[in-house]
């Protein structure tokens, strides 16, 4: 199982190392579950286009769960520490707070890389946003719709998570806008939601002095009590540099903290707070050649013996989003390109599933001059049409025996 402390190594880097540009979406508090629901409606909306590809696995967030240490964790980094002042994460002993500290830290490591907020990022132009890909490698993208409400409002956490889908949804196709191409979408940590009031006997009882954070989920300080409803931690544990420990209430017990809510929560080791989705996405790139015309056989005829003949043209697939149609006209010429019949043009466009309504049959009557060419070999020609241009090249033509019967239409003699 992937580890949030070890993403940067194991997955940007490899993009990096084959000179690709990778896009790292963060949304603040998105549980595996999500994850996976937002996967699927990718894909959903891939079905149109087939632009894309998208697969979702699973990684382990940081512990305590929390936003500071999550962001930082995803980070490249050395070692992460907590000071005993306050709960702020240190990169390499440089403050991972907010979006302008993270672009730093980013840059300490590529200078070619950056962090922006997700409203930003949607803000620039199509000309903006590709000159800024072009000269980026890596680019941090953080969204917080989710947690930001979860701690507002917490009885709308369900309307956040669709509401967060709908943004990075937006986020992917700017992304395919600016010319990029590979994305991973991931969180700093997933939360616990239970839709009905706390009750007291999920309360624990434990004793906040020595601490410097205090939240609903755990508590980050010095010489901390334990207590039969908590587990105690060091920072050595838990992969966190500096002094302090770490108690993370048992199951889904709760520590009382006044002014917070109680229903969306996170910090924890429950599996809902821990397991976060890693959704890797990867952009096909659109280019004229991948988009072809539809394929349009000729039916083989043997011989002709009369001044008309019914001829027929397969359409051998479908038209669909990456197979467009062809118009072609269609008639017979002698061996050096003379007329000899009337001509039709058509645009083959069928969606028809089953073969045999993917045929078009065409009756071709001859002109008066098919009598000089009696006896010898025609051609059946089909020629592309193509849209602002006058030009017709040959698209494929059958070569035929003309062998008109002693008494024909156009015959003067009687």
């Amino acid at each position: 199982m992937p580890h949030q402390q070890k993403f940067y190594n194991t997955k940007v880097e490899p993009y990096l190392q084959k000179n690709k540009k990778i896009f790292v979406i963060i949304s603040d508090a998105l549980r595996y579950e999500c994850g996976i629901e937002l996967t699927s409606q990718i894909l959903s909306e891939n079905r149109k286009k087939d632009r894309f590809s998208a697969t979702c696995e699973f990684m382990l967030s940081s512990l305590p769960s929390y936003t500071q240490l999550g962001m930082a964790s995803l980070l490249p980094h050395k070692k992460l520490s907590i000071k005993d002042k306050n709960d702020i994460v240190f990169v390499d002993n440089k403050s991972s707070a907010g979006i302008a500290n993270r672009d730093k830290i980013l840059k300490s490591y590529d200078e070619n890389a950056m962090a922006i907020g997700y409203e930003d990022f949607l803000n620039y132009k199509k000309d903006e946003g590709r000159a800024l890909v072009k000269k980026s490698t890596v680019i941090y993208i953080y969204h917080n719709e989710i947690d930001k409400m979860g701690e507002k409002n917490e009885i709308k956490t369900f309307d956040a998570v669709s509401s967060a889908f709908s943004s990075i949804i937006k986020i992917i196709k700017q992304v395919s806008n600016f010319n990029g191409s590979n994305m991973f979408i991931t969180s700093d940590h997933g939360f616990l939601y239970i839709n009905q009031p706390t009750l007291d006997s999920e309360f624990c009882k434990v004793q906040t002095q020595g601490a410097i954070k205090s939240n609903r989920r755990f508590i980050i300080g010095k010489n901390l009590e334990d207590g039969t409803c908590v587990s105690k931690y060091s920072g050595a544990d838990l992969g966190i540099d500096g002094e302090n420990e770490y108690l993370i209430p048992k199951s889904i017990n709760k520590i009382r903290v006044q002014g917070a809510g109680n229903r969306f929560v996170h910090g924890g080791a429950t599996l809902q707070e821990l397991v976060i989705p890693l959704i890797e996405v990867n952009i096909k790139k659109s280019k004229s050649s991948n988009i072809n015309n539809v394929n349009v056989d000729i039916i083989p005829i043997r011989n002709i013996s009369t001044n008309t003949v019914n001829i027929s043209l397969y359409q051998s697939e479908i038209v669909d989003d990456k197979i467009k149609p062809i118009t072609l006209k269609i008639s017979f010429q002698s061996m050096d390109g003379v007329l000899l019949s009337d001509e039709f043009k058509h645009t083959f466009n069928s969606t028809e599933i089953y073969d045999t309504n993917r045929e078009t049959k065409f009756k071709m009557t001859f002109k008066q001059n098919i009598n000089d060419y009696n006896n010898q070999n025609i051609k059946l020609i089909t020629k592309k049409v193509i849209s602002g241009s006058s030009e017709t090249p040959i698209y494929k033509e059958l070569e035929v025996k003309l062998a008109l019967s002693f008494f024909n239409d156009f015959d003067d003699e009687f």
